[in-house]
């Protein structure tokens, strides 16, 4: 009889998770968020993250995913739809600058949504009105509507 070898839970770090994570990324916006949010948990954070960044096995994943991440901010900071006065985003740098930046992408977007929605709220209402001017007046509200009688003519109902 073989002696039972006893099976240790491999830390969240060296699971392969990469493909859990790409595939929880996917689809609508605040479903990816919540998927992306469900295995962020399985990280470790604070003092384990930095003991764990000592070792190669989990600092060369986590590198790979801030590049990518940098990557992707930078493609969304360069981008053509933003104001043209928006600073590049800060790769490689301070943390606090990155987050600094996104705070101030954030509003930017927040005010030019604000913007367009007033905008689009004056345009609506002025053209709301312009068609209740426009409209006949009914005395009770209901359209006119002509059929033909059987013989041919014409009869409001």
């Amino acid at each position: 009889m073989r002696p039972r070898r006893r099976l240790l839970r491999r830390p969240p770090w060296m699971q392969n998770k990469s493909v859990v994570a790409i595939k929880a990324s996917s689809g609508p916006l605040s479903a990816a968020a919540s998927r992306l949010s469900a295995c962020s948990r399985a990280l470790p954070s604070s003092r384990d993250f930095h003991f764990y960044n000592n070792f190669p096995a989990f600092k060369s994943p986590v590198g790979a995913a801030a590049a990518k991440a940098d990557a992707s901010l930078g493609v969304i900071g360069g981008a053509s739809i933003l104001p043209t006065r928006q600073q590049l985003f800060p790769m490689g740098r301070d943390l606090d600058d990155a987050h600094d930046w996104l705070v101030a992408l954030n509003d930017d977007l927040l005010e030019r949504f604000g913007a367009f929605t007033d905008e689009f709220k004056a345009l609506r209402q002025k053209e709301e009105t312009f068609w209740r001017r426009a409209a006949p007046q009914a005395g009770d509200g209901f359209e006119v509507d002509c059929e033909r009688a059987a013989g041919g003519e014409r009869v409001q109902s």
